[in-house]
């Protein structure tokens, strides 16, 4: 009988629609998906799934297994991995697991963000805790990666040239939250009577989204509300922008976890998305908005940006987010949405995951 993949995925947003797409695809059988995490009592998937730390009594024997897919490069995987030296894994990149990471060197910070980090003792703790403790186990475990499963291979380029001693092939894959999100049935969108564009800024609480860098460069217009989600992510960081953001009379912080469905109609009621991060991420808001036919914005150094662009989509520059820019993007949605359907819908993410998973 043929061995069963592994899943060892952190305990993070996308265990859920990454489980329920393998079993709609009846891939269960072949995938045996375990969370990675220290807070078995606090997790976040809703799916019954086990739970591991990589040191109980529901640590995986890799020896079980045919391949082994890792998501999200946690340290405490890498740490596993030193025990198990001929263990050959696939990374399905997140970002953070590199962009984050005190022992890679990047900086996706704005000039209006770094103050943030000013005196930031548990950032510097962080940072001195990943030499101290993890350093050698990063390291080892970079040397034993076969391929990184990453849906951009632009960012792929980049991913290669932060970590040179990761030798690992390209292999395209994306969860298709986005994808599975859009089709959710929800409530009809509720007739705008005013003209003010509502606009969501960013996706989290997390400074590399530089909301103060698109703030500050932005001037209160009053033809113009942002909505700005900081409900997950760094929660010191969400109160220093609420703090440093007091006058702001534009601007709404959604600090509360929004369900999938209600998050998906409050998308219907934006009308164009805005994130300002340098660094990757927030993509399945991204591709919400643009699913929707909305105008969305991004910053030009972004490897979304540069790939979305090359595909023939059309996406505004953050830097000049204005109401002429939305207007003039509006008239690009439907051919937008078309072809994010095209590239990243159902069943281009269905094949994937045939493919590598079945």
């Amino acid at each position: 009988m043929a061995k069963p993949h592994l899943h060892l995925i952190a305990d993070m947003g996308f265990a859920d629609c990454f489980t329920e797409r393998i079993e709609a695809l009846s891939l269960q059988e072949k995938n045996n998906i375990m969370l990675v995490g220290k807070k078995p009592d606090k997790r976040l998937a809703k799916k019954n799934l086990p739970y591991t730390n990589l040191k109980d009594t529901f640590t995986p024997d890799p020896a079980k297994f045919d391949r082994i897919y890792v998501h999200f490069l946690l340290p405490m995987v890498c740490h596993w991995l030193m025990k198990h030296p001929d263990v050959r894994i696939n990374w399905v990149f997140y970002g953070a697991d590199v962009y984050r990471n005190p022992l890679v060197q990047y900086d996706p910070i704005g000039p209006e963000t770094k103050p943030y980090f000013f005196f930031n003792i548990s950032d510097l703790a962080r940072s001195i805790g990943y030499k101290l403790i993890h350093q050698r186990a990063w390291y080892k475990a970079l040397g034993q990666v076969d391929a990184i499963l990453w849906g951009n291979p632009i960012e792929f380029n980049l991913i290669q040239s932060l970590i040179p001693s990761c030798k690992a092939r390209f292999e395209p894959f994306w969860y298709g939250k986005a994808a599975a999100d859009f089709n959710i049935p929800r409530a009809a969108p509720v007739k705008k009577e005013s003209s003010t564009l509502s606009v969501q800024l960013g996706h989290c609480a997390f400074p590399s989204v530089n909301h103060m860098d698109f703030l500050k460069s932005t001037p209160e217009r009053n033809n113009v509300s942002y909505h700005a989600p900081v409900s997950y992510g760094d929660m010191q960081y969400s109160q220093w922008l609420q703090k440093q953001t007091l006058k702001r009379k534009d601007l709404t912080w959604i600090t509360e976890r929004i369900p999938i469905k209600e998050f998906m109609h409050h998308i219907d009621q934006m009308d164009a998305g805005v994130f300002p991060n340098i660094r990757q991420q927030g993509l399945a808001n991204i591709r919400s908005f643009l699913l929707q036919g909305k105008p969305v914005f991004l910053h030009p150094e972004n490897p979304s940006y540069q790939q979305l662009t090359q595909q023939g989509i059309a996406i505004g520059d953050c830097r000049n987010f204005s109401r002429s820019e939305h207007d003039r993007l509006i008239a690009a949605g439907t051919g937008n949405a078309a072809l994010v359907l095209e590239l990243y819908g159902e069943d281009v993410c269905n094949a994937q995951y045939v493919r590598l998973f079945g």
